[in-house]
C-alpha cells in the first residue's frame, strides 16, 4: 500500500520528489508507475511532474521565515546606531525608488514588518533612545558632574534582545533634582520635562531612558574630559551639587569653606585640578575618617567599605571666587555661602561675627539650617 506524503519528513519528501523527476525525465515513466515504485500515491506524483507543485516550495519558505526571524533577532541586538543607518536607508530607498517594504526588508536583510512599520510611521527606532548630540554644552557638563556624585546609571540587556539604559538622580533637594530634570529635558531634546517623584524616604527622584546618553556617561573620565573642560564651572557645580556644601564653623570664632566629599579620589583630584587652571582657586584632597564608618538609611544600618576623600576650599579668597564663578544651584547651600561670606567681610571671625551668624541659623542634627 502506499503511503501518504504527510507520513514522510520534509527531508525524505525532497528526495522522493528529485528521484519522481529523475525518473521521469531518464526513463519516461508516468505518475502510476513512478509512485508504485516509490511506494507514494499517484496523485502526488501527478502534482509533481505536470501541476508544478514541489516540497521544495515548503522548504524554501520555512528558510525565507527562519532568515527573517534571524535577521528580526539582529536588529534588536545591533547597536542604536546601527539600527538608525538601517531605518534612514530605509526611507531612502522608499522615496528614491518608491520601493515596497518587502523589496527593502530583502535588500537591506530585514524583518518586513519592521520595515513596514518604519514606512507606516508607526515604528521608529528613534522614538524610545532619546537622542542626544555629543558635543560639549554646558547641561551635558552639569549632567556629568551630577552623575558622578548622586547619580546612577543602569545598561542591561531586555529578554528578547536589546539595551536598555537608565539614568537615575534620587536627591533631598527639589532643587537639585528640577535643575538636573531641566538640564536633562533640554540635552534629550525633549518637549515636557520628566516627571519628579517624591518617595517614601523624603527624596526627589529622577529617571529618564537613553541608551545613548547612559553609554556615553559610563566612560572612563579620560574620555569625558574634553567634554568637562569646555565648560568645567558647570560640571564642578553638578558635582558640588551632589557631593559639596559650605561648611561653616561659627563657635570661638567664624570661619566658611567650601567641601566636597567622595570615595573616588581621582575624580577629587581632578577637580582640583580644575579649581586650580579654570579659576585660580587652591584646594586640598585628603583622607576623611575612615573605612567602616556606620550611618543609617531607610532604618538599615550601612558600613562604609571604601576609604572616603574630601576637598577643602579653605583660604577665604579662594571662597569667594568659588562663589562668584562656580557657586551651588541648590538654593539653601547657595544662601548659606552668600550669607557667611557677606558676615566675614563685614565682622571678620571674632565674636560679632558668631553672633550675626546665630541670628539668622540654628544647628539642627549638626547642620546649620536658615531661621524662618
Amino acid at each position: 500500500m502506499n503511503k501518504k506524503t504527510s507520513e514522510f519528513s520534509l527531508e525524505e519528501r525532497i528526495e522522493l520528489y528529485k528521484k519522481a523527476i529523475q525518473l521521469h525525465n531518464d526513463l519516461g515513466w508516468g505518475s502510476r508507475k513512478i509512485g508504485e515504485f516509490l511506494g507514494i500515491n499517484q496523485s502526488t506524483v501527478s502534482d509533481w511532474l505536470y501541476r508544478g507543485r514541489s516540497p521544495l516550495t515548503i522548504y524554501n519558505k520555512i528558510k525565507e521565515t527562519q532568515e527573517y526571524l534571524n535577521s528580526r533577532q539582529m536588529v534588536r541586538q545591533l547597536k542604536i546606531e546601527k539600527r538608525i543607518e538601517l531605518y534612514h536607508k530605509t526611507l531612502e530607498f522608499r522615496k528614491k525608488f518608491g520601493w515596497g517594504y518587502k523589496k527593502i526588508a530583502k535588500e537591506l536583510k530585514l524583518y518586513p514588518t519592521t520595515v513596514r512599520g518604519w514606512i507606516q510611521e508607526k515604528k521608529c527606532p528613534l522614538r524610545k533612545i532619546n537622542m542626544f548630540e555629543k558635543k560639549p554644552s554646558k547641561e551635558l557638563s552639569y549632567i556629568i558632574g551630577a552623575v558622578m556624585g548622586d547619580g546612577n546609571l543602569k545598561l542591561k540587556v531586555h529578554k528578547i534582545g536589546f539595551k536598555i539604559g537608565r539614568i537615575r538622580l534620587s536627591v533631598k533637594e527639589r532643587e537639585f533634582a528640577l535643575v538636573f530634570n531641566k538640564c536633562l529635558t533640554k540635552l534629550l531634546r525633549r518637549k515636557k520635562p520628566y516627571s519628579i517623584r517624591a518617595t517614601s524616604d523624603g527624596r526627589y527622584e529622577v529617571v529618564a531612558y537613553s541608551i545613548i546618553l547612559t553609554e556615553f556617561l559610563t566612560q572612563k573620565l579620560d574620555n569625558l574630559k574634553p567634554f568637562i573642560e569646555a565648560y568645567p564651572s558647570d560640571f564642578i557645580k553638578g558635582f558640588a551639587d551632589s557631593e559639596g556644601w559650605p561648611n561653616v564653623t561659627a563657635g570661638k570664632e567664624f570661619d566658611i569653606e567650601v567641601q566636597i566629599s567622595n570615595s573616588c579620589k581621582e575624580i577629587l583630584e581632578y577637580v582640583k585640578f580644575l579649581l586650580c587652571k579654570y579659576f585660580n582657586i587652591k584646594s586640598t584632597v585628603t583622607p576623611h575618617g575612615k573605612p567602616g564608618r556606620v550611618s543609617y538609611k531607610k532604618g538599615k544600618m550601612i558600613t562604609t567599605r571604601s576609604q572616603p576623600y574630601i576637598l577643602r576650599i579653605c583660604n577665604f579668597k579662594d571662597v569667594k571666587k568659588f562663589a562668584k564663578y562656580i557657586n551651588f544651584s541648590i538654593k539653601s547651600k547657595l544662601e548659606k555661602l552668600l550669607d557667611a561670606i557677606t558676615i566675614k567681610e563685614k565682622f571678620g571671625t571674632k565674636n560679632e561675627a558668631v553672633e550675626k551668624w546665630k541670628e539668622k541659623y540654628k544647628k539642627v542634627k549638626g547642620i546649620w539650617v536658615k531661621k524662618s
